[in-house]
């Protein structure tokens, strides 16, 4: 009896100092602190540590642990999600890309889309493309519980070929983290490359690309070989890579020049050619060239020529 009045009397001083926590609570009893609290603060082990008004005010969620069943090789987990609407938009019209990783080697794509609607098919499409190459078929893919990824066409591809779709628990986050953290990888190196060569902020697709493609090269953490090699077996070369978002001159055939006039045109540089050894160019008014002949300037901003050209325009 006398134990039970005394767990009252630690309660009520719990309520008193605030609601302080079981270590503040253990300091204030040991310790030499405070004055003033003339009965004991130790926890009675017959009754209930747990204070309701702690519960709702303090609670938080457990951590989430990683998974417990990694994936052994490439393509036995994919982890998706989806990033937007994005403003401004592309100067393509782009307002939304879907972030796609490969467990096992950290590959990652970004697909850039102007509607949601638009997802389904172009993730449909990478995912044969990499089942293509590896002959053999996604095992998992896990996502969020968007829309996008929950609909007959995404659903009808996955249980024809045998891929399970693994869904977070709703508010969850956190169990797409592996997808969630690389979107921030690529929003921060979007970013970047945007600032050091002060673009528009519009040309956020082209930088989100050459964003993908240097991570991709580059080492990660935990792993003995670049995402690159890890998923497609061939150790990357990055003798051809350039400074993005530096001044580019793109030569100009002889049949589409005049005799005197200039050689080159100047533009951007804003990424590279996926289908082909090109550079990608712009030159502005939504105009891009591309062209393995290309004469890059490093040292000076190519934003400078395009920006200066539609002032121009605007004034006149």
């Amino acid at each position: 009896r006398r134990q039970r009045q005394m767990c009252i009397r630690d309660r009520l001083w719990h309520a008193r100092l605030g609601h302080p926590g079981v270590k503040s609570m253990t300091r204030l009893d040991n310790e030499d602190l405070v004055t003033g609290i003339n009965v004991s603060l130790a926890p009675c082990s017959e009754c209930s540590p747990q204070c309701e008004s702690c519960i709702q005010g303090k609670h938080s969620r457990p951590p989430f642990p990683a998974s417990s069943r990694p994936a052994e090789s490439v393509l036995d987990r994919v982890h998706v999600d989806t990033v937007g609407p994005i403003s401004p938009a592309a100067i393509t019209g782009e307002r939304f890309w879907v972030t796609v990783v490969d467990e096992k080697s950290h590959l990652i794509a970004s697909l850039a889309v102007k509607s949601k609607e638009a997802i389904p098919k172009a993730l449909i499409e990478l995912l044969k493309y990499w089942q293509t190459f590896h002959e053999k078929v996604v095992k998992c893919v896990r996502f969020d519980r968007g829309t996008e990824f929950l609909n007959q066409q995404f659903k009808e591809f996955c249980a024809q070929q045998g891929t399970k779709m693994e869904t977070s628990a709703p508010s969850t986050p956190q169990q797409n983290g592996l997808a969630e953290r690389m979107n921030r990888t690529l929003k921060e190196r979007t970013r970047t490359l945007l600032v050091h060569a002060a673009a528009d902020p519009s040309l956020w697709k082209e930088a989100l690309e050459s964003a993908t493609l240097l991570y991709n090269v580059g080492p990660t953490t935990g792993r003995p070989l670049t995402p690159t090699e890890m998923f497609y077996g061939v150790k990357p070369d990055v003798a051809s890579l350039r400074t993005w978002g530096c001044v580019a001159h793109v030569h100009i055939p002889p049949g589409q020049r005049s005799v005197f006039g200039p050689k080159t045109i100047p533009g951007m540089f804003t990424g590279y050619c996926p289908q082909s050894k090109a550079y990608r160019v712009y030159v502005g008014n939504g105009v891009w060239k591309e062209s393995r002949d290309v004469t890059f300037l490093e040292h000076l901003r190519g934003c400078l020529l395009y920006t200066s050209d539609a002032a121009d325009e605007e004034d006149s």
